[in-house]
C-alpha cells in the first residue's frame, strides 16, 4: 500500500497475512511480523511492525487482544531486533 505521509512523501505500508490464515497462533503471528518485515527490507522499506486488535493501548479486554499482545511480546523475545 502506498499512501501520502505527513510530510507529503509516499509512505509504503506492507501488510502480512491480512486473510490467509484464519486463527493463527501467536508463534505464527511472531513469525508472519519478522518475515513481512525482512521482505519489506529488500524493497528498501525501513521496517516499523505493529500488532493490531480492537483493543487501542489496552483498552479492550478479550481473546483476540490477548494474542496480540503475546505475539508482540514473543516477536521481542524471538526477534530483539525487530521494530516493534
Amino acid at each position: 500500500l502506498v499512501r501520502p505521509s505527513a510530510t507529503g512523501e509516499n509512505e509504503v505500508l506492507a501488510m502480512g497475512d491480512c486473510a490467509i490464515n484464519l486463527k493463527p497462533s501467536e508463534d505464527q503471528l511472531a513469525e508472519i511480523a519478522w518475515e513481512v518485515a525482512e521482505c519489506g527490507k529488500h524493497f528498501g522499506i525501513d521496517p516499523k511492525v505493529a500488532f493490531l486488535s480492537y483493543s487501542t493501548l489496552g483498552s479492550g479486554k478479550g481473546e483476540d487482544v490477548d494474542k496480540m499482545r503475546n505475539a508482540a511480546a514473543k516477536a521481542k523475545e524471538l526477534y530483539p531486533s525487530l521494530p516493534i
